[in-house]
C-alpha cells in the first residue's frame, strides 16, 4: 500500500496541507510540538491499520516526524502485547 501512487499522492497532500498552516513542525506524540527539517514529516495512521484504521481516510492521517512515529508505533505494540496477556 505504501508504495502505491495513491498513497504517495495522499501522503504528500497531507504533509503539504499541514506545512502550509504550521510550517515544518511535528505536532509531537506525547511531547510538545517541535521543528523538523524540511522534508522531515511522515504520515501516520492515527488508528493503526492493524486495529481497523482506514488506510486512505484523511481523517485517519496525521503528520509526525520519524522519531515520534516510531515511539507511537512501539507504544501501541507494547500496549497490544500487554492486553493479550
Amino acid at each position: 500500500m505504501y508504495r502505491t501512487q495513491r498513497w504517495r499522492r495522499l501522503a504528500s497532500s497531507v504533509v503539504s496541507d499541514w506545512v502550509a498552516v504550521h510550517g515544518w513542525v511535528c505536532p509531537g506524540w506525547k511531547r510538545d510540538a517541535h521543528p523538523v527539517a524540511e522534508g522531515g514529516l511522515a504520515v501516520d495512521h492515527v488508528e493503526p491499520l492493524s486495529h481497523g484504521g482506514a488506510p486512505f481516510d484523511r481523517a485517519n492521517l496525521s503528520p509526525l516526524c520519524p522519531p515520534c512515529n516510531s515511539r507511537k508505533s512501539l507504544n501501541q505494540r507494547n500496549e497490544r502485547t500487554r492486553a493479550e496477556r
